[in-house]
């Protein structure tokens, strides 16, 4: 669960795959100063780079396989594009769909951002 935890803080940051291991020595460096050694011992073992980067791929296809079924049960749907500019002046596409459900809720979702370079 913790690996899970780590690598979503790190995404939602958006924030690289490979900071995962600054958070492990942040982790042992915090034991040790609360004096559980042991628990330090548990943080050296743990590869966290590799972890947190299965684990966002996990949580991907989590949410892949969410908006699927979305867009399966919903009886009508549009898609909306819109532009936008990140933190580093780079151009954003936003791919995002509406749906409408035989409830008659509607949802909006993210599908994809793509770079315009």
């Amino acid at each position: 669960m913790a690996s899970y935890e780590i690598a979503l803080m790190l995404t939602k940051k958006n924030r690289s795959f490979r900071d995962g291991e600054l958070v492990k020595q942040c982790a042992i460096k915090m034991s040790h100063v609360f004096g559980e050694d042991k628990v330090a011992r548990n943080f050296e073992t743990a590869s966290l780079s590799q972890t947190v980067m299965r684990r966002a791929s996990d949580l991907g296809k989590h949410i892949s396989l969410k908006l699927k079924s979305i867009m399966e049960n919903s009886i009508y749907f549009s898609l909306a594009l819109d532009e936008s500019i990140d933190i580093s002046d780079t151009n954003q596409l936003l791919i995002f769909t509406h749906t409408v459900d035989e409830n008659f809720t509607v949802q909006e979702e993210l599908i994809k951002m793509c770079s315009l370079n």
